[in-house]
């Protein structure tokens, strides 16, 4: 009997020696691999602060921010938003919660961060609440720990970059679905029709002037060669250049329709010139143009309509929304201010596919104008607030491209 539990305590001692901990590996979006809980620190005698062992974001959510540590920290030790900062390539979002969950500090930011993002995080330890594990040692202050979002393009830009030939850089593309993403946030991408970015990156296989709504349809077709600039637009001529957006709204309409419909453009050269874009002087009456300046220094609008409406504008160039939200509401706006505030009745949607640099008379071109333009937007009427929130994000995106021309 001394014999087989001699034998049973000397295996036991064997296999307690040997034994190894499995501990579960997590790696954030940097890259970085580590144990999720150390058992070292889960002794009796630890003494050794919590540290970062990795972080992420992006990958739940891209205003969340994870800081993972080699170890369980106190969960009713959270710090006030105060004891973080966060910085990044947009400025420094502000800190709106902070969370303390096992081994992991959630940051919640007031602003999202988007693919390409890299955001560095700094921690002063507060008096009050510092971080620290479960015997009360406390995490020191650290600054400049970061993260980026490798997360991926929003599914609404990631199509239209797989749609081009010449992929955009790295930068660029940053650009394009941070500005793309913030105007699917917004509600308003659903609501578009045709979406053209002519400021784009290149044109060598037509990539300036895809739709960005749905690249499969409605490809534009321009004619007699228009000079493309990256990040600058399409230039026409005034004499014989122009796009045919080949799309017909009476027939491919969907968001655009009698009484809400929307016609944006963006403009970066100031020209006077009694010519327009879009439809006007069809047999139908059915016309929707938009002339930002006109040599007597107006702009002028129709809105579903065959009604000229003008107002005072001397300068063509900025961001112009013509929009109509109702049977007998049809305003201008330009750089997010309402310059003409009419009350025409509509007539119809056209039947005609608008033109750009020219517009469309009875499908043929005519009213050239010699305006560089950066971007074409047809889709559902919009409010004073949408006008706002999409002046913005569009100023923003030029203003990426270092080519924006609102004040």
């Amino acid at each position: 009997m001394k014999r087989v539990l001699y034998t049973i305590l000397l295996l036991l001692t064997v296999w307690s020696g040997s034994a190894q901990v499995s501990g579960q590996f997590r790696g954030g979006n940097n890259g970085q691999v580590r144990p999720s809980v150390d058992p070292d620190r889960q002794r009796a005698g630890d003494n050794v602060a919590p540290a970062v062992d990795s972080s992420e974001v992006g990958r739940v959510a891209d205003d969340s921010i994870y800081l993972f540590f080699g170890e369980s920290l106190n969960e009713d030790s959270v710090p006030a938003t105060t004891a973080f900062s966060v910085t990044g390539p947009y400025g420094s979002p502000a800190v709106s919660a902070v969370t303390v969950a096992g081994d992991t500090v959630i940051i919640r930011l007031a602003s999202d961060t988007y693919y390409g993002d890299t955001v560095e995080v700094s921690y002063i330890k507060p008096e009050s609440n510092p971080l620290q594990d479960a015997r009360g040692n406390q995490t020191a202050s650290w600054s400049g720990d970061t993260a980026t979002n490798n997360v991926g393009f929003v599914t609404a830009y990631q199509t239209v970059y797989d749609a081009f030939t010449t992929k955009p850089s790295v930068t660029q593309s940053r650009y394009y679905n941070r500005r793309v993403k913030q105007l699917v946030d917004g509600g308003y991408w659903a609501r578009i029709d045709i979406f053209r970015f002519y400021a784009n990156h290149i044109n060598s296989a037509g990539e300036a002037v895809v739709n960005w709504k749905n690249p499969a349809l409605y490809a534009m077709t321009l004619f007699n060669a228009p000079t493309h600039t990256p990040d600058q637009g399409i230039l026409f001529n005034g004499t014989t250049q122009y796009g045919d957006n080949n799309w017909v709204p009476s027939v491919s309409g969907v968001n655009f329709t009698q009484n809400s419909a929307s016609q944006i453009l963006y403009i970066r050269t100031n020209v006077s010139a009694n010519k327009g874009y879009g439809t006007q002087l069809n047999a139908d009456n059915k016309d929707y143009y938009i002339y930002p300046s006109s040599f007597a220094g107006n702009a002028v609008i129709k809105t579903n309509d065959a009604t000229n409406v003008s107002i005072a504008n001397a300068n063509g160039s900025g961001l112009y929304i013509n929009t109509r939200t109702a049977a007998a509401v049809n305003k201008l706006y330009r750089n997010g201010t309402a310059i003409i505030n009419g009350t025409t009745a509509s007539i119809g949607v056209p039947t005609h596919s608008p033109y750009v640099g020219a517009y469309n008379d009875d499908n043929v071109a005519a009213g050239f104008r010699a305006d560089q333009v950066a971007i074409e937007c047809w889709g559902s009427g919009f409010s004073e607030a949408d006008v706002i929130g999409i002046t913005t994000i569009l100023e923003a995106w030029m203003d990426d491209l270092g080519t924006g021309v609102i004040p």
